[in-house]
């Protein structure tokens, strides 16, 4: 099922890409990801830092409208850890959820002169199983002892997909007669628990990205800012 989905998908986009004034661009940032539920295993939390790398198609609606479409990897996840001190001795329990997604968003991209505002949906599917680890810090006066370990009972039970709404905000400029270069910040909240097998409300984890990235589109005569380009060069 996972591959009929990604089949479907790629198949779509390569279509919509040989569609006319569509324009490529591609993209690459920073995410900053979190789940919105926390865990009663450890008691404070901390986000994954990671890379989204992604293609994109500008398809031109007008001259300040374009719907974008396209197909992101997305590393995402969580670290959970908890402090304490046990027979006099400082401990540390750390739990890392590694969670990457290939992303495929559908937005409305509106440009206000140089600024622009996307509003869309994006559905995530997981490629490679997900990784979860443990680790126990023991801090001895003279040493540290470690232990870690595979936390299969997360893994075991993740949800393959992800779906949920996409906010963005970014400025765009043109870099010469091809190309626009932009930067943008995204806010993707997921819809689907991150872990099926939970039920109660504490375990009902969900994705949470923030990201920014930066990148190259290529632009078309539709273009309204290229216009006045070629208008200056006649």
């Amino acid at each position: 099922m996972r591959k009929f989905f990604i089949l479907i998908l790629f198949t779509t986009i390569s279509a919509l890409s040989y569609a006319q004034r569509t324009y490529p661009g591609f993209n690459i940032g920073l995410n900053i990801a979190s789940f919105t539920a926390d865990s009663t295993i450890l008691d404070r939390s901390a986000p994954r830092y990671g890379l989204n790398l992604g293609l994109m198609w500008d398809m031109y609606m007008n001259e300040d409208t374009y719907l974008q479409f396209g197909v992101m990897f997305s590393q995402q996840g969580v670290k959970y850890y908890s402090e304490y001190f046990y027979k006099g001795l400082f401990n540390k329990d750390l739990v890392y959820h590694k969670v990457d997604y290939l992303i495929f968003p559908l937005v409305w991209k509106q440009r206000w002169s140089s600024i622009y505002t996307q509003i869309g949906g994006y559905l995530g599917i997981i490629p490679l199983k997900p990784k979860s680890v443990w680790y126990k810090y023991v801090y001895f006066p003279d040493s540290i002892s470690v232990e870690s370990g595979v936390y299969n009972s997360f893994t075991s039970n993740i949800s393959f997909f992800d779906i949920g709404p996409i906010f963005g905000l970014g400025y765009q400029v043109q870099l010469n007669q091809q190309f626009d270069i932009f930067i943008q910040a995204n806010y993707r909240p997921g819809l689907i628990k991150v872990n099926k097998e939970y039920t109660r409300p504490i375990y009902q984890m969900k994705n949470q990205v923030f990201s920014i990235s930066v990148g190259l589109i290529s632009i078309g005569a539709v273009s309204r800012h290229n216009r006045f380009v070629l208008k200056r060069k006649r």
